[in-house]
């Protein structure tokens, strides 16, 4: 998905594809299984083609996002400590509110739910 106004282009990590209503086309989606089978080249590809990145392991977030950074801006969305090497590589990472304490020490800024304030 790309945001008109700005033409930043989304790619979802995601631990499930229940994505309702997120995407154009449901077959801009992609496991962290059928990466893995991908030849090298392919697989940065896929990485650029696809909207959606599911089942991932955190060891895929991070060559997901090194793939990514040598042609984009990356930004990242963790929440746990498996996250944390990809939030510390990410050129913005966010952790939620209910982050692990790992995953907010590699991360640049919180996401906070709309209607809730910064403490």
């Amino acid at each position: 998905m790309t945001d008109r106004e700005s033409g930043v282009q989304y790619v979802w990590l995601v631990r499930g594809a229940g994505l309702f209503g997120l995407l154009d086309d449901p077959a801009r989606v992609i496991s962290g299984p059928e990466l893995t089978a991908m030849r090298p080249e392919a697989r940065a590809q896929a990485l650029v083609e696809q909207a959606v990145i599911a089942r991932v392991t955190p060891e895929q977030k991070y060559e997901i996002i090194q793939t990514l950074q040598g042609s984009f801006t990356v930004g990242f969305l963790g929440e746990g400590i498996n996250d944390a090497p990809a939030l510390k590589l990410a050129g913005v990472s966010l952790v939620v509110e209910s982050a692990a304490s790992g995953a907010n020490c590699c991360s640049n800024g919180r996401a906070v739910p709309r209607g809730m304030s910064w403490r």
